[in-house]
C-alpha cells in the first residue's frame, strides 16, 4: 500500500517533539522559509521511504553546506521538483547551480524546475543535460519559464540535437508546450 502525505511547514521558533518513524511518508512539500531545514533534516531522518522533495531553490540553498542533510538527500530523493522562488527572493535558481544539485541528488530519476521567474529556460535544460551526461539515471527532465529561443519552441528535439550530447537517432523525446512555457525531456 502506497501512501501518500505532504506536509507543509511552517516557520516554527519551538523545538520538533520526536516523532515516530513515518515509513508512508513518500513525498515532502517544503514552501516555506529555509530557516528552519533542520525540520526537513528531522524527516528524512525517520521517513525511510521518502522519495520525492517538492522545495523552492531559495530554500534548498542552505542545505547545500549540510553534509548530513546531503548524505541523506543522495541517499533517498529520486524525483526533486524545485518550486517557482517568488520575484524577490534573494537566490534564483542559476546554470552555476545544477552541477552541485547533481551532486547531491545522484539517485534522481525525475527532475523538475520551475525558473519562471528566473533566467531563460535554454541555459537550465543545457546545464542538466551536460551535468547528467555521464551518468543515465535521468528519465525525465520538466523545465517551467520563459524561453527566447524560437527553435527550441518549434522542434525541441532537433534543438537538443543541435545544442547538446544527445544524437538525432538517440532514444529520447523532447518537446515545448508553449501554452505552459514548459519543457519536457524523456529519457
Amino acid at each position: 500500500m502506497m501512501c501518500e502525505l505532504n506536509l507543509f511547514f511552517l516557520i516554527v521558533q519551538q523545538q520538533l517533539s520526536p516523532l515516530p518513524n513515518l515509513f508512508c511518508l513518500k513525498r515532502v512539500q517544503l514552501v516555506h522559509s529555509s530557516r528552519e531545514y533542520n525540520s526537513l533534516k528531522s524527516l528524512l531522518q525517520i521517513a525511510p521511504y521518502l522519495s520525492d522533495l517538492f522545495i523552492a531553490f531559495d530554500n534548498l540553498l542552505p542545505i547545500f553546506n549540510d553534509k548530513d542533510t546531503c548524505q541523506l538527500l543522495e541517499n533517498r530523493i529520486i524525483y526533486l521538483y524545485i518550486l517557482r522562488s517568488v520575484p524577490t527572493a534573494p537566490n534564483q535558481l542559476t546554470e552555476q547551480y545544477i552541477p552541485h544539485l547533481i551532486t547531491i541528488f545522484t539517485r534522481l530519476r525525475h527532475l523538475q524546475i520551475d525558473v519562471t521567474n528566473g533566467p531563460l529556460i535554454e541555459l537550465i535544460i543545457l546545464s542538466v543535460i551536460n551535468t547528467f551526461k555521464q551518468q543515465s539515471q535521468l528519465i525525465s527532465l520538466v523545465v517551467e519559464g520563459q524561453s527566447s529561443c524560437t527553435e527550441l519552441k518549434s522542434n525541441a528535439r532537433k534543438w537538443l540535437t543541435d545544442n547538446s550530447h544527445l544524437k538525432i537517432d538517440g532514444k529520447f523525446d523532447a518537446e515545448f508546450i508553449e501554452q505552459t512555457n514548459r519543457f519536457l525531456l524523456w529519457l
